[in-house]
């Protein structure tokens, strides 16, 4: 079994204070999400949406808990992504027409988009 608690400590004393960490967790179920969490951990990435959104859900009660959308995007998943509880970040916009629609569905939400 994995000790999560020891690898984000150790993790964390190998970074520099200036730098951000974003724990990526896909694949991870909840219960690991919400220890890491409890250590301090606030940013989270996951590259499918669907499973973003369930873990979203499930996680719902952490209010300060930020989602990074890490994976390649489909446009027919915008909408279910920008429904996301905590949404903060999508890193993978890899095309203007991704972006056209992800502005006109959500033109006065905060996210920050990454363009590659």
């Amino acid at each position: 079994m994995i000790d999560i608690t020891s690898q984000y400590q150790s993790v964390k004393k190998e970074i520099r204070e200036d730098i951000h960490l974003i724990a990526v967790s896909k694949t991870k179920p909840a219960n690991l999400i919400s220890q890491v969490y409890s250590l301090g951990q606030k940013d989270f990435g996951e590259n499918k949406v669907q499973e973003l959104s369930e873990k979203a859900n499930t996680l719902s009660h952490l209010c300060d808990l930020k989602w990074h959308f890490i994976g390649h995007l489909q446009s027919n998943k915008i909408n279910q992504l920008l429904s996301i509880k905590n949404l903060k970040y999508i890193h993978s916009i890899d095309r203007v027409s991704l972006l056209d629609k992800i502005l006109v569905k959500n033109p006065q939400e905060k996210i920050g988009l990454f363009i590659q």
